[in-house]
C-alpha cells in the first residue's frame, strides 16, 4: 500500500506541476506576443513620428540606436529599400511582403536576411512604407528559460513529497499494522510479509466477515431458543434494561396486560405497563435494587407478580392464579355455607333437648314431636357431613380410583327401588327406556351421580308429576315435570349449597351438595353434563358418559 501511495502521489505530483509548467509557459508565449506587439506598434508610432519623407536614414538610424533588438526598414512606393538597420541596401522588392501587402497587422515568418524567425508590422507615411520587426528569438529563449527552472522545481517538489510520504507513511501504517497482526491472530490467518497492506486487511475483513456472519447467527440461533422457551411458559415474563426499556416479553406477558402482537421491544415499559401500582413498583426497585411482589386483577382475572433487580435489569414474572383464587374464596364460601347449614339443625337439635331436659315441654305428644325433629336434624347434619366428605374425596388428587364395568341400566333400577316411597308419596309417574349401555367407574361413584339427580327430579317435582329416563349409546337423559329454574339461576345450580327453593329443599332433607357431587363426579371421569329448563314446566339433565 505504501508503494502505490508513493507512485500514485509521484504521478498526481507530475501531472499537476507539469500542467501548471505548461499554462505557465502558454502564459508566457501568450504574453510575449502581446509584449511584442505592443512593442512593434509603438516603435511604428515613434518611426513615424520621426520620418518626414526624406529622412530615410536618420529615422533608422535614431531607433536603431536606442534599442539594438529591433529592425527598422522604411520601403517606397515601388518597393525599393530606402533604408534598413541591418544592411545598407537591398536590391530585392519588397511589394510582395505580407506585411505590406496587409499594413498594421503583425506577421511571423523566417527573415532571409537575418537567418531567424521575426515578427512584422508595416504602415504607409509620407508616400512610403515604415515596416518595424523584432526577432522571435527573444520569446523562446524566456519560454525555455520557463521550462528549465520549472522542471527543477518540479523533480524538487516531487522529490520533496515522496520523502514526506515515506515519513509520514511509517507513522499512518504503523498502528494499520498493529492492528492487522490483531486481526490476524483474531482470525488465525498466517499472512506473509510480502502481502500488501490492503491485501492483508482484505484477508482479515474477509474472514471477520466470515466470523461475524456466524456469531449473528449463532446469536440468532440464540435468540429464537430464548424466544420458543420464553413464548412456551405459562407465565408472563418482561425484561426491563437499566433505561426502562423493554428488552424481552413473551407472548404470555402481551396478553394478560390486554395487547396481542404489537412490538415493544426498545420502548419504555410504561407503553406496555399501564397499572400504576406496577409501575410504582418497578421505579422503587431501580432505587432500592430488591425483589417485591403484588397482586393485581384485570378482566376477572387474578395475578401474582414476581419482580427482581439483577446486573441494572429488572425481571418480571407474572403468574395466573385466577384458580388459586377463586378456590380460597370458594373454600371461604364453602366454610361459610357449612358452618351455617351445620348450624341451623344444631341449634334446633340443642334448642329441643334444652325444652325437654329443662322440664319445659311435659306432655308425651310435646315431647315425642321434639324428638323426632330432633332426630332428623341429626340426620341431616349427618347427611349433610357424609356429602362433604365425598365432596372432599372427590377434589383429593390422592384419591384412588377402582374402575369397573357398571351397567347403567341396573344403578338406575336400584336407586328407583330405593326411592319407590318418595315417588309413591308425591304420585309421581317414571318412565324409563334404556339400552344396556356400560361405562367404566366407581360403582359408588356412579350410583352416587344417579342418587343425587332422581332425588333432585323428586323433590322439585309436581304432584302427579313425571319422570322420564332415558339410556341411549351412554347418554344418560333424566326429565322431570317440575317447578324448573329460571335462566339466571341455571349458571349457580351446581355451587355447593345453592338451592333453587331453600324452604322445599330443606323440607325435604335436601343438603344443596347433591348436584355440587354430580359436577364432580362428570369432571373426575370427563363426562359432560347439560342442562335444560323451562321455569314452571320442568327441568332436563343429560349426561354424556362418553369420556372426551
Amino acid at each position: 500500500m505504501k508503494r502505490k501511495l508513493i507512485i500514485i502521489n509521484t504521478v498526481v505530483v507530475f501531472v499537476s506541476l507539469f500542467i501548471m509548467l505548461l499554462v505557465s509557459c502558454l502564459f508566457v508565449v501568450t504574453n510575449s506576443q502581446n509584449d511584442a506587439k505592443i512593442k512593434l506598434n509603438e516603435y511604428l508610432k515613434m518611426a513615424t513620428r520621426i520620418y518626414n519623407g526624406s529622412n530615410s536614414e536618420y529615422t533608422v538610424n535614431s531607433l536603431f540606436s536606442s534599442e539594438s533588438n529591433i529592425r527598422i526598414t522604411i520601403i517606397d512606393s515601388n518597393g525599393t529599400v530606402l533604408a534598413d538597420s541591418s544592411v545598407e541596401s537591398l536590391e530585392t522588392n519588397h511589394l510582395d511582403r505580407p506585411e505590406l501587402k496587409d499594413l498594421n497587422n503583425i506577421y511571423t515568418r523566417y527573415s532571409d536576411t537575418l537567418g531567424v524567425n521575426m515578427y512584422y508590422l508595416a504602415c504607409e507615411d509620407n508616400g512610403a512604407y515604415i515596416r518595424v520587426a523584432i526577432p522571435e528569438a527573444k520569446v523562446d529563449s524566456e519560454v525555455l528559460e520557463l521550462v528549465l527552472f520549472g522542471s527543477l522545481a518540479l523533480l524538487i517538489i516531487l522529490g520533496l513529497s515522496i520523502l514526506i510520504i515515506i515519513h509520514y507513511s511509517k507513522r499512518i501504517f504503523e498502528p494499520l499494522n498493529l492492528q492487522i497482526a490483531k486481526f490476524s491472530d483474531l482470525t488465525g490467518i498466517n499472512i506473509s510479509s510480502n502481502t500488501s497492506n490492503e491485501e492483508k486487511l482484505a484477508l482479515s475483513f474477509d474472514k471477520i466477515h466470515d466470523i461475524l456472519e456466524d456469531k449473528i447467527e449463532e446469536i440468532e440461533l440464540e435468540k429464537n431458543k430464548v424466544y420458543f422457551v420464553i413464548n412456551h411458559i405459562n407465565q408472563g415474563f418482561i425484561l426491563i434494561d437499566n433505561y426502562k426499556k423493554i428488552k424481552l416479553i413473551n407472548k404470555e406477558a402481551l396478553q394478560i396486560l390486554g395487547f396481542s402482537n404489537e412490538n415493544f421491544i426498545g420502548k419504555d415499559y410504561m407503553y406496555l405497563v399501564r397499572n400504576q401500582e406496577i409501575q410504582a413498583k418497578i421505579e422503587e426497585l431501580y432505587l432500592i435494587k430488591d425483589n417485591c411482589e403484588l397482586e393485581f386483577s384485570n378482566k376477572n382475572k387474578h395475578y401474582k407478580v414476581y419482580m427482581t433487580y439483577q446486573e441494572n435489569n429488572i425481571c418480571i414474572f407474572i403468574v395466573d392464579v385466577t384458580r388459586d383464587f377463586n378456590m380460597i374464596q370458594m373454600k371461604k364460601e364453602f366454610f361459610d355455607y357449612a358452618s351455617h347449614e351445620l348450624k341451623s339443625p344444631l341449634t334446633t337439635i340443642i334448642g329441643y333437648q334444652q325444652l325437654i331436659s329443662q322440664g319445659i315441654l311435659t306432655d308425651s305428644k310435646e315431647i315425642e314431636d321434639a324428638t323426632e325433629r330432633t332426630i332428623k336434624e341429626a340426620n341431616r347434619m349427618n347427611q349433610i357431613i357424609i356429602e362433604m366428605l365425598e365432596l372432599s374425596k372427590l377434589e383429593s388428587e390422592d384419591n384412588p380410583i377402582n374402575l369397573e364395568n357398571v351397567k347403567i341400566k341396573d344403578s338406575v333400577n336400584l336407586c328407583l327401588d330405593s326411592k319407590e316411597y318418595q315417588v309413591n308419596e308425591k304420585k309421581i309417574e317414571v318412565n324409563t327406556d334404556m339400552d344396556d349401555s356400560t361405562i367404566e367407574i366407581a360403582s359408588s361413584d356412579f350410583n352416587q351421580l344417579i342418587k343425587n339427580l332422581i332425588d333432585n327430579a323428586i323433590i322439585y317435582n309436581k304432584e302427579n308429576g313425571k319422570i322420564n329416563i332415558t339410556v341411549k349409546n351412554n347418554i344418560i337423559t333424566i326429565e322431570d315435570t317440575g317447578i324448573g329454574i329460571k335462566p339466571e339461576n341455571l349458571d349457580r345450580i351446581f355451587e355447593r349449597f345453592y338451592r333453587v327453593d331453600k324452604s322445599k329443599s330443606k323440607d325435604e332433607g335436601g343438603t344443596g351438595l347433591g348436584l355440587a357431587l354430580v359436577k364432580h363426579i362428570c369432571i373426575l371421569y370427563g363426562f359432560d353434563i347439560k342442562v335444560e329448563s323451562s321455569f314452571g314446566i320442568g327441568t332436563k339433565f343429560i349426561i354424556n358418559c362418553n369420556k372426551k
